[in-house]
């Protein structure tokens, strides 16, 4: 139950899985959770056309976990997946080994760890991320995760954040009163529980100001990405150095 923050103490564990999605070739991946409270953690999963592991929930913890060869056909994807929602906070993504995540079919360039359009309150941290066509660690508009102690080696991008909910095709997602993201959080976001539990949504949710223009009502500041914290990261072999696109320009960090 996401909204009081109840797990189903659901745990998928000590599994091989392989050789799966083979009918439908994308978002079938070989753990979905959705809800909240679920441990995924000490399972192989390998060859498939898309992602290994998509986590649409909250409180949720992957661990230990041996992921390879995945997203062997698709481009814009995570071995480990999930995007465009605030009230799927509190999860850890850590421990996990990722390597040759390769589109082996078109030559696109798929991603290790990819937290999405607009996420919010994840951590990411002692993870081994090898050989990746894409980015290493990548985050799409993210706001409020910490992503620290990671290695990243072999990949085309060691890690990339940008503000795509600000400027992007998705901005109406955290940028409009009737964005998903804010839908989706706004019947508990004020609770103590909430507010106890995640306490920067207070504070996002009160630096929000709705201005009204020639068109639709637009909300300025938190539907903004920030409060991000890269620390203590090893890069080695990338093709390139992380970097940061916020309202249009590019930055090393």
């Amino acid at each position: 139950d996401i909204a009081e923050q109840r797990p189903s103490n659901t745990i998928v564990t000590n599994n091989l899985i392989h050789s799966y999605s083979q009918l439908y070739t994308v978002y079938n991946a070989a753990v979905s959770t959705y809800g909240c409270g679920f441990t995924v953690s000490h399972n192989e999963i390998y060859d498939a056309p898309h992602e290994a592991i998509a986590f649409n929930s909250g409180l949720t913890l992957i661990e230990y976990n041996y992921i390879h060869d995945v997203c062997d056909e698709t481009s814009d994807a995570g071995a480990v997946y999930t995007g465009r929602r605030w009230d799927w906070g509190g999860n850890e993504i850590r421990y996990n080994y990722i390597c040759d995540v390769i589109d082996k079919t078109h030559g696109g360039y798929p991603n290790g760890i990819y937290l999405d359009d607009t996420l919010a309150f994840q951590h990411v941290y002692g993870n081994i991320v090898v050989n990746v066509g894409g980015v290493g660690i990548t985050g799409g508009g993210i706001t409020n995760c910490r992503i620290e102690n990671n290695v990243v080696c072999k990949a085309k991008v060691h890690s990339f954040y940008d503000n795509n909910n600000a400027i992007g095709a998705l901005c109406w997602n955290t940028l409009y009163p009737d964005g998903s993201v804010w839908k989706n959080v706004e019947p508990f976001m004020n609770t103590y529980l909430w507010r106890y539990t995640y306490p920067s949504l207070g504070i996002m949710v009160e630096n929000n100001e709705v201005h009204y223009g020639s068109t639709s009502p637009i909300i300025n500041i938190g539907g903004f990405p920030g409060f991000n914290f890269w620390v203590n990261n090893v890069v080695y072999d990338c093709d390139s150095v992380s970097y940061v696109i916020y309202k249009g320009h590019e930055e090393t960090i």
